[in-house]
């Protein structure tokens, strides 16, 4: 990671609990216009930031699922996966998904996208959060992690480091859309988007007040790594219920990308590119760690895209359509009736 002024790291903590610019400059105590310029500056240097709901409160709940490389399903724009990660594993080529899952809808996607369900898990994924983390330090304009900590925070063991579910959400086309806009800039005044897309200011402010706002979570930070640097996806093994903890322990390692706890099997995955200063504390300290049962290099990250929901023609009559994910693979159409945003 490049080295981050104190301003810049300051900008990036309070981003992640921010939902307007004025939010963050006033705790910077500058102005909204010099923060937006501090969040652009991150981004050149590939730090994004992207808004994060609780997807299980509108009826999506999240999967990963583990398929046969396929150059189709990773060229195409499919529903409802937000995440396609193509791995090297050995002498095979592999593709991860992640997905947001209609409720009840996960046999119908698994036999669309030919998966194997027994190669199919719900998931609760966490990344870093430069806000909260307990491990993260900043010094000297760079950002590291105090990795003699980890074994303490890996062996405390909490129960609870979601949020509680909220009240299931009633939502339409029109809010799904603004879940969409929202995940890729979650900054975004609702003003310019009404012109941008021809709409009254009250409508837009009626369904985000309404049914967006009350599922939005803090910010989701997302570090590409430096030019150089390989990412690697490890698969660790805990005491089965203890994976939760396990993962969200581990984000909060700043060369983390995503932890993700596969529910009830004691697994994690986790994305991540230390340095090789890094690796090497991080391999000693899940060696001696007793909460670790065992942890291997699953493989090599070779290409890494996200996605926002779809929107559009999705939901009808309270559902979401599933068709349009056999549509995306299979039948060729000039124009869909949905779109997604590449993040």
């Amino acid at each position: 990671m490049q080295k981050l002024r104190e301003l810049e790291y300051n900008a990036l903590k309070y981003a992640v609990v921010a939902r307007k610019y004025i939010d963050i400059a006033r705790s910077l105590k500058t102005t909204p216009s010099y923060v937006s310029k501090l969040i652009m500056g991150l981004e050149r240097k590939g730090i994004k930031i992207y808004g994060k709901f609780d997807y299980a409160s509108i009826g999506l709940i999240e999967y990963l699922m583990l398929l046969p490389f396929s150059q189709d399903i990773m060229e195409k724009n499919i529903p409802y996966i937000i995440q396609k990660t193509t791995l090297i594993k050995s002498k095979q080529k592999i593709l991860m998904l992640r997905a947001l899952i209609p409720d009840g809808a996960q046999k119908d996607f698994a036999d669309i996208l030919q998966a194997d369900p027994n190669q199919m898990w719900r998931i609760t994924s966490f990344s870093w959060n430069p806000y909260s983390s307990p491990l993260t330090v900043y010094m000297h304009g760079k950002i590291t992690s105090n990795t003699l900590q980890l074994t303490e925070l890996l062996e405390t063991r909490k129960l609870v480091h979601t949020p509680p579910p909220k009240q299931q959400q009633k939502i339409d086309n029109l809010d799904l859309e603004l879940v969409a806009e929202f995940t890729r800039n979650p900054f975004l005044k609702l003003s310019q988007l009404a012109q941008r897309k021809n709409m009254k200011n009250q409508t837009l402010n009626y369904h985000y007040t309404s049914h967006v706002k009350p599922i939005r979570l803090e910010n989701e930070v997302i570090i590409n790594p430096p030019p150089g640097y390989a990412t690697r996806l490890l698969q660790i093994k805990t005491t089965q219920g203890h994976e939760e903890h396990i993962a969200w322990a581990l984000s909060s390692l700043h060369y983390v990308q995503n932890t993700y706890a596969l529910t009830g099997t004691g697994t994690v995955y986790t994305f991540l590119s230390p340095d090789p200063y890094e690796e090497k504390q991080l391999a000693e300290t899940l060696y001696t760690c007793t909460a670790i049962l065992d942890f291997t290099l699953f493989g090599y990250v070779t290409a890494n895209k996200r996605y926002t929901v779809p929107f559009g023609d999705i939901i009808a009559n309270g559902r979401y359509n599933i068709g349009i994910v056999y549509e995306a693979l299979h039948v060729h159409r000039r124009k869909a009736n949905y779109d997604i945003y590449e993040l």
